[in-house]
């Protein structure tokens, strides 16, 4: 089954075996909710700042 959700919610995302995280089209991460929080890119920041989709990580940090 594939889901797509804009919604970073912690009790949803922990249900996926594996997500993935587009950005202008193009997949840039994927891994467990547990494994893309400690790599520490654009979806931890995503995830604990939240951005928005006109800003960078860049623009966040």
């Amino acid at each position: 089954m594939l889901a797509v959700t804009h919604k970073l919610d912690p009790d949803i995302l922990k249900r996926y075996d594996e997500i993935f995280v587009m950005r202008d089209g193009e997949i840039i991460e994927r891994g467990t909710l547990d494994e893309l929080l400690e790599k520490r890119g654009y979806f931890y920041y995503m995830y604990n700042y939240g951005i928005d989709e006109k800003e960078t990580v860049e623009e966040a940090v």
